[in-house]
């Protein structure tokens, strides 16, 4: 009996061993070729240890477009908050800084939003406060040559205390430029590319209305969905509008394409691109020529360099999301729910796309094509100017567990 339990127990051994070196043999090989899309190459411009101090360390970043200066914000627990330019602190020290802070594009200035005294927000511009004291403040963007600011305000006199709401409106500096009695929505507001003009969106009585500095520019509408942008020369005006549940784009107050949302303009401006609905099915266009196949969802459009070809990420089916340039897939499949693709940049030959993966807002990672060319981080950016035709990236990430930020550039994928 103990002779035949120990032949079975050595056949046992026999047929189960050499499976388990293949099932870790396979875990190895399935590890190898995911590292295999990993760049690791990178050369550091500079690494920044951040003081673990409090529970909780998270950090905003940002950088200038060519990559060469970077902002950021700690938040350290308890730690009062503070705006850094590399090993500069640029700012007080704050009770809080609103996440959207913007870096000029210079690098020389950061323009935020911060709780002062008596819970009051104010616009500070480096260590100087230009602006009044509001109830909120939000939404802060430089003009062109770094000369202005512009911002979304809730002022005292516009709050209802019941509702712990009131009346957005936008300033430059310190001066209101929208109507009295508006909201102003959804988004910050946007100077055009010589900074003469300011566009945003204004809501009177539930009805919406795209407006230029102080003057209204389009018809009254149910709604009008995101923010206005303008073509490179400033001299048109695009945005997605809804009439009886139906999307179309209008620009310079004049209907343009139907059946569609989201327009961006060429480098150029002589081509517009935009997602299309037709029958509960998604595809992108160039003008009036579809350039994609169809999809459930289409976003984060954006132009190569020459306005040939447009870069996007799509979901064809299920929660799997993919990157394309026109009809051609570019990277692998991200599945998941959570799993956001964002900040979409084409190569000046318009072949590679760079992109930002984000897993549950947690972690995140630089992609090129099908490659990982970053590690993965709390929080990540990329200089989408900076994109070269060889592949380099530079990017800024922060490490919680290492508690340092680490600003570097790539320099070759495998």
């Amino acid at each position: 009996m103990r002779n035949e339990l120990y032949r079975s127990m050595k056949l046992i051994l026999i047929i189960i061993i050499p499976i388990l070196f293949s099932c870790e043999s396979t875990r190895q090989t399935e590890m190898k070729a995911k590292d295999e899309n990993l760049l690791e190459d990178y050369r550091v411009i500079q690494r920044i240890r951040v003081p673990a101090k409090g529970d909780f360390v998270y950090c905003c970043l940002t950088l200038t477009p060519d990559g060469k200066r970077l902002a950021y914000l700690c938040k350290k627990g308890k730690i009062r908050d503070s705006l850094w330019i590399g090993n500069k602190k640029v700012s007080p020290n704050f009770d809080l800084i609103w996440e959207n802070f913007a870096f000029c594009s210079d690098g020389s200035k950061v323009a935020y939003s911060a709780k002062g005294s008596l819970n009051n927000m104010s616009i500070w511009l480096n260590n100087n406060r230009i602006s009044p004291e509001f109830y909120r403040t939000f939404d802060v963007v430089f003009s062109p040559d770094c000369s202005r600011v512009a911002y979304r305000a809730i002022a005292h006199r516009d709050l209802d205390p019941a509702k712990k709401w009131g009346k957005y409106s936008i300033w430059i500096d310190g001066k209101r430029v929208s109507p009295e009695g508006s909201h102003a929505y959804p988004g910050k507001p946007l100077f055009s590319p010589d900074g003469s003009k300011l566009a945003y969106i204004v809501e009177v009585g539930k009805k919406w209305s795209a407006w230029i500095n102080d003057k209204k520019v389009s018809p009254e509408f149910e709604v009008i969905e995101g923010d206005l942008i303008f073509s490179p020369d400033g001299s048109s005006a695009a945005y997605t509008v809804r009439r009886d549940k139906i999307p179309s784009i209008w620009i310079n107050g004049k209907l343009e394409f139907d059946n569609a949302i989201g327009p961006v303009f060429s480098p150029d401006g002589s081509n517009i691109a935009y997602r299309k609905v037709e029958g509960g099915v998604w595809s992108v266009y160039i003008n009036d020529k579809k350039v994609s196949p169809e999809f459930r969802s289409a976003s984060g459009l954006v132009f190569s360099p020459d306005g040939s070809k447009v870069a996007y990420s799509a979901k064809e089916g299920g929660e799997n999301k993919s990157v394309w340039i026109n009809d051609k897939k570019v990277s692998a499949d991200f599945s998941g729910t959570f799993v956001l693709i964002k900040d979409l940049a084409l190569s000046p030959d318009g072949s590679s796309v760079a992109y930002r993966v984000s897993y549950l807002g947690k972690h995140e990672s630089i992609w090129i094509n099908d490659k990982r060319v970053s590690q993965e981080f709390r929080n990540v950016k990329f200089a989408k100017e900076h994109f070269s035709k060889t592949g380099e990236v530079i990017f800024a990430g922060f490490n919680r567990e290492k508690q340092e930020i680490l600003h570097a550039i790539t320099v070759r994928a495998r």
